[in-house]
Protein backbone atom coordinates (compact mmCIF):
# COMPACT_ATOMS: atom_id res chain seq x y z
CA UNK A 1 0.00 0.00 0.00
CA UNK A 2 1.29 3.73 -0.83
CA UNK A 3 -0.26 7.25 -0.02
CA UNK A 4 -1.40 9.08 -2.47
CA UNK A 5 -2.99 12.75 -2.61
CA UNK A 6 -5.78 14.28 -4.30
CA UNK A 7 -4.37 13.90 -7.84
CA UNK A 8 -3.14 10.35 -7.28
CA UNK A 9 0.47 11.72 -6.93
CA UNK A 10 2.01 8.97 -4.60
CA UNK A 11 2.92 10.77 -1.08
CA UNK A 12 5.11 7.51 0.44
CA UNK A 13 6.97 4.97 -0.18
CA UNK A 14 5.88 1.10 0.35
CA UNK A 15 7.07 -1.87 1.95
CA UNK A 16 8.18 -5.04 0.50
CA UNK A 17 4.62 -6.32 1.06
CA UNK A 18 3.28 -9.20 3.27
CA UNK A 19 2.32 -12.64 1.76
CA UNK A 20 -0.50 -14.89 3.29
CA UNK A 21 -1.55 -18.08 2.52
CA UNK A 22 -5.43 -19.21 1.61
CA UNK A 23 -7.21 -21.56 0.52
CA UNK A 24 -10.89 -22.17 0.11
CA UNK A 25 -13.06 -22.78 2.70
CA UNK A 26 -13.56 -26.69 3.19
CA UNK A 27 -17.28 -28.01 2.48
CA UNK A 28 -18.82 -30.21 5.25
CA UNK A 29 -20.69 -33.59 5.56
CA UNK A 30 -22.17 -35.12 8.09
CA UNK A 31 -23.05 -38.95 9.44
CA UNK A 32 -24.49 -40.59 12.12
CA UNK A 33 -21.71 -43.15 13.48
CA UNK A 34 -22.37 -45.34 16.43
CA UNK A 35 -21.29 -43.15 19.27
CA UNK A 36 -21.37 -40.11 17.57
CA UNK A 37 -21.53 -37.34 14.61
CA UNK A 38 -19.18 -38.03 11.97
CA UNK A 39 -17.78 -34.86 9.89
CA UNK A 40 -16.04 -35.39 6.85
CA UNK A 41 -14.44 -33.00 3.98
CA UNK A 42 -12.76 -33.18 0.87
CA UNK A 43 -8.99 -32.35 0.76
CA UNK A 44 -7.98 -28.81 0.07
CA UNK A 45 -5.00 -27.97 -2.13
CA UNK A 46 -2.30 -26.53 0.31
CA UNK A 47 -3.77 -27.04 3.22
CA UNK A 48 -1.59 -28.42 6.10
CA UNK A 49 -4.30 -29.28 8.63
CA UNK A 50 -8.05 -27.94 9.64
CA UNK A 51 -9.87 -27.28 11.99
CA UNK A 52 -13.12 -28.62 13.27
CA UNK A 53 -15.86 -26.27 15.64
CA UNK A 54 -18.91 -27.28 16.66
CA UNK A 55 -21.70 -24.19 17.16
CA UNK A 56 -23.39 -22.91 20.29
CA UNK A 57 -25.20 -20.94 21.70
CA UNK A 58 -23.13 -18.08 20.81
CA UNK A 59 -20.45 -19.03 18.57
CA UNK A 60 -18.37 -21.64 17.64
CA UNK A 61 -16.28 -24.24 20.27
CA UNK A 62 -13.51 -25.71 18.62
CA UNK A 63 -13.32 -29.39 18.79
CA UNK A 64 -9.64 -30.59 17.23
CA UNK A 65 -6.78 -30.20 14.71
CA UNK A 66 -6.41 -32.36 12.04
CA UNK A 67 -4.25 -33.53 9.53
CA UNK A 68 -6.97 -35.91 8.38
CA UNK A 69 -10.23 -35.30 6.41
CA UNK A 70 -12.62 -36.70 9.03
CA UNK A 71 -13.55 -36.18 12.69
CA UNK A 72 -16.02 -38.14 15.02
CA UNK A 73 -17.40 -35.76 18.05
CA UNK A 74 -18.32 -38.11 20.39
CA UNK A 75 -19.28 -36.05 22.99
CA UNK A 76 -23.02 -36.01 22.08
CA UNK A 77 -26.14 -36.95 23.32
CA UNK A 78 -29.41 -38.79 21.66
CA UNK A 79 -31.95 -36.64 20.06
CA UNK A 80 -30.13 -33.46 19.51
CA UNK A 81 -29.20 -31.60 16.82
CA UNK A 82 -25.68 -30.01 16.19
CA UNK A 83 -23.99 -27.47 13.68
CA UNK A 84 -20.46 -28.07 12.81
CA UNK A 85 -17.98 -26.38 10.37
CA UNK A 86 -14.45 -26.64 9.50
CA UNK A 87 -11.42 -23.98 8.56
CA UNK A 88 -8.11 -24.62 6.89
CA UNK A 89 -5.12 -23.99 9.32
CA UNK A 90 -0.99 -23.70 8.80
CA UNK A 91 1.00 -26.73 10.02
CA UNK A 92 1.40 -25.34 13.70
CA UNK A 93 -2.23 -23.80 14.43
CA UNK A 94 -1.26 -20.74 14.72
CA UNK A 95 -2.79 -19.07 11.82
CA UNK A 96 -6.21 -19.85 9.90
CA UNK A 97 -5.76 -20.37 6.06
CA UNK A 98 -9.43 -20.05 4.92
CA UNK A 99 -12.71 -18.82 5.92
CA UNK A 100 -15.28 -21.16 7.23
CA UNK A 101 -19.13 -21.99 5.81
CA UNK A 102 -22.18 -21.22 7.87
CA UNK A 103 -21.97 -25.02 9.38
CA UNK A 104 -24.12 -28.38 8.35
CA UNK A 105 -26.52 -29.68 11.15
CA UNK A 106 -27.56 -33.42 11.89
CA UNK A 107 -29.79 -34.28 14.69
CA UNK A 108 -27.95 -37.08 16.42
CA UNK A 109 -29.54 -40.41 17.81
CA UNK A 110 -27.46 -43.31 19.84
CA UNK A 111 -27.16 -46.51 18.56
CA UNK A 112 -28.46 -49.40 21.27
CA UNK A 113 -25.70 -50.62 22.99
CA UNK A 114 -26.38 -54.77 23.36
CA UNK A 115 -26.04 -56.51 26.36
CA UNK A 116 -26.10 -60.64 25.69
CA UNK A 117 -26.53 -63.36 28.18
CA UNK A 118 -27.69 -66.92 28.42
CA UNK A 119 -31.45 -67.71 29.07
CA UNK A 120 -32.75 -71.03 29.91
CA UNK A 121 -34.88 -70.44 26.19
CA UNK A 122 -32.30 -68.74 23.82
CA UNK A 123 -30.03 -65.49 24.10
CA UNK A 124 -31.34 -62.38 26.47
CA UNK A 125 -30.47 -58.96 24.40
CA UNK A 126 -30.97 -56.06 26.40
CA UNK A 127 -30.15 -52.27 26.07
CA UNK A 128 -30.94 -48.96 27.29
CA UNK A 129 -33.71 -46.77 25.95
CA UNK A 130 -32.73 -43.99 23.31
CA UNK A 131 -34.02 -40.95 24.09
CA UNK A 132 -35.88 -39.96 20.71
CA UNK A 133 -36.89 -43.99 19.26
CA UNK A 134 -40.03 -45.20 19.18
CA UNK A 135 -38.95 -48.83 18.43
CA UNK A 136 -35.54 -50.46 17.84
CA UNK A 137 -34.76 -52.80 14.75
CA UNK A 138 -32.93 -56.39 15.93
CA UNK A 139 -30.44 -58.25 13.89
CA UNK A 140 -28.26 -60.87 13.58
CA UNK A 141 -25.18 -61.75 11.20
CA UNK A 142 -25.76 -64.21 8.92
CA UNK A 143 -23.71 -64.86 5.80
CA UNK A 144 -21.63 -62.09 6.75
CA UNK A 145 -24.74 -59.64 6.06
CA UNK A 146 -26.81 -58.43 8.71
CA UNK A 147 -30.49 -60.20 8.95
CA UNK A 148 -33.40 -58.62 10.96
CA UNK A 149 -34.77 -60.63 13.68
CA UNK A 150 -37.25 -58.16 14.68
CA UNK A 151 -38.90 -54.64 15.24
CA UNK A 152 -39.90 -54.09 18.87
CA UNK A 153 -40.74 -51.33 21.29
CA UNK A 154 -39.89 -52.86 24.24
CA UNK A 155 -35.46 -52.54 25.27
CA UNK A 156 -35.33 -56.34 25.85
CA UNK A 157 -35.72 -59.52 23.72
CA UNK A 158 -35.08 -63.18 23.65
CA UNK A 159 -33.88 -64.85 20.63
CA UNK A 160 -35.13 -68.56 20.89
CA UNK A 161 -33.84 -69.62 17.33
CA UNK A 162 -30.32 -70.13 18.31
CA UNK A 163 -28.97 -73.70 18.96
CA UNK A 164 -27.23 -74.57 21.51
CA UNK A 165 -23.24 -74.47 20.84
CA UNK A 166 -23.90 -71.50 18.06
CA UNK A 167 -22.32 -68.26 17.90
CA UNK A 168 -24.40 -65.46 16.80
CA UNK A 169 -23.12 -61.96 16.47
CA UNK A 170 -26.58 -58.84 16.93
CA UNK A 171 -26.86 -54.98 16.56
CA UNK A 172 -29.64 -53.09 16.63
CA UNK A 173 -30.60 -49.63 15.09
CA UNK A 174 -32.80 -46.58 16.91
CA UNK A 175 -36.37 -46.48 14.69
CA UNK A 176 -38.69 -44.09 14.60
CA UNK A 177 -42.79 -44.81 14.89
CA UNK A 178 -43.18 -44.87 11.34
CA UNK A 179 -39.99 -48.02 10.85
CA UNK A 180 -37.44 -45.33 9.45
CA UNK A 181 -33.81 -45.70 10.78
CA UNK A 182 -32.92 -43.02 13.36
CA UNK A 183 -29.58 -44.02 14.64
CA UNK A 184 -26.52 -45.84 12.81
CA UNK A 185 -25.40 -49.21 14.31
CA UNK A 186 -22.48 -50.91 16.08
CA UNK A 187 -21.06 -52.50 12.86
CA UNK A 188 -19.04 -55.01 14.66
CA UNK A 189 -21.97 -56.33 16.76
CA UNK A 190 -22.02 -58.02 20.08
CA UNK A 191 -20.93 -61.77 19.89
CA UNK A 192 -22.52 -64.55 22.39
CA UNK A 193 -22.23 -68.08 21.73
CA UNK A 194 -25.22 -69.87 23.46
Amino acid sequence: VRSIDSSNNFMSAYYPGTTIEFHTAPTVSLALAADGVTVSWAKITGAAKYRVFRKNSTGWDRLSDTAALTYTDKNVSSNTSYTYTVRCINSDGTEYTSDYRSGVSIKYYAAPKLTLSKASNGISIKWSAISGASKYRLYYKASGDWKKITDTSSTSYVDTSIKKGETRTYTARAMDANGNHLSWYYKEGFTITY
